[in-house]
């Protein structure tokens, strides 16, 4: 306990000038304080946040985002807690998109989740393409249930590595994790790297994502995998690989019209909308986009499918609630495997 006694007694004498505080203890001090002006300034922010979340312009965000709010959070390898919609939770970093989504709307793709674990069968197999790190994949395993499992795919090794260590966190056994691309036709493909590794693809990386750097990944087609696994009954597809899906689809027709399962997708453009419009309506699938779904995100579904999932409040998420955990391994197939990313990818 410090009392009046105590604090007239200290020596100020022996108290290190400012040019002797250690680099260390400043960054420290300078992160305290941005904490604490952050949480007290948070509250104000709404109409910015509003604006990010609800308007479909673009004009300002990236300017107000990447120009101005990243730089005021925590580079990695600072990690926060969020909790996922319908349970689980995932630990993401403050600069990366899906980090920043989230500390602005305290969701990700809420509406897109719910969805999901919806559509999902308890005891069945659920598929998560481009799992990253896990913020589908954590829903899905939990709504097929210890019976189930789901088989995410992931050619990154860091989003792997991430993606695995959630698993861990969460306690959940029932997933199969393979560190490879999905393509048309089994190989090798090359992976664009994106300076966010929400944005690296096998086609095109986003502009203002773009890098010059690369790895070549081993490549399956999603029917192979799915045959690997026993073929299993699939009950739910998430496919967002940033403008591989076609390509994909058609690597996995075998598991298509075997059981139609609903389909959650991304395409950017009309162009791509029309493209999957003219592969799979003739499977028997028809496009909708559910109420709350981000935009670019569509549900291929057989027409006997319900979904009743619909935007609402998202989860409150602490802005700067951060916690260390120590890294968990786990063997992965096809990792030791993969070329290791160029060095200046990594995060």
């Amino acid at each position: 306990m410090v009392n009046a006694a105590s604090v007239a007694a200290v020596d100020y004498t022996s108290i290190a000038p400012a040019e002797q505080v250690s680099p260390a203890l400043r960054r420290a001090l300078v992160s305290d304080a941005v904490r604490v002006l952050l949480q007290l300034a948070w509250p104000f922010t709404w109409p910015a946040r509003w604006y990010w979340s609800h308007s479909e312009h673009q004009v300002g965000k990236k300017l107000l985002v990447d120009r101005l709010l990243k730089q005021l959070l925590p580079s990695a390898p600072a990690e926060f807690e969020a909790e996922l919609t319908g349970g689980g939770r995932v630990f993401l970093q403050h600069r990366d998109d899906i980090g920043t989504v989230v500390l602005l709307t305290g969701a990700f793709e809420p509406a897109e989740t719910r969805c999901a674990r919806e559509l999902t069968s308890e005891g069945s197999v659920a598929i998560d393409v481009g799992a990253n790190v896990g913020m589908f994949t954590v829903p899905l395993a939990m709504a097929v249930g210890p019976l189930g499992r789901v088989l995410a795919l992931e050619p990154s090794s860091e989003n792997v590595r991430r993606l695995v260590r959630n698993l861990e966190v969460n306690g959940l056994d029932n997933v199969d994790v393979h560190a490879v691309a999905l393509a048309e036709k089994s190989g090798e493909v090359l992976l664009r790297l994106g300076a966010d590794p929400a944005f690296h693809s096998t086609t095109t990386v986003i502009r203002a994502r773009e890098t010059c750097d690369c790895a070549v990944v081993e490549a399956q087609t999603l029917d192979s995998v799915w045959q690997a696994a026993g073929s299993p009954e699939v009950s739910f597809l998430k496919i967002d690989t940033e403008g591989g899906e076609l390509e994909i689809l058609g690597g996995g027709r075998g598991l298509l019209r075997a059981f139609h399962p609903p389909i959650l997708i991304e395409a950017k453009g009309k162009a791509r909308v029309r493209e999957l419009d003219a592969f799979l309506l003739p499977l028997g699938y028809e496009r909708t986009r559910p109420r709350g779904f981000a935009m670019g995100n569509y549900l291929y579904s057989a027409p006997s499918e319900r979904v009743s999932a619909t935007a609402s409040r998202p989860l409150r998420t602490t802005l700067l609630s951060w916690l260390p955990l120590r890294p968990v391994r786990r063997r992965v197939p096809g990792l030791a495997a993969q070329e290791q990313l160029a060095p200046n990818a990594q995060r």
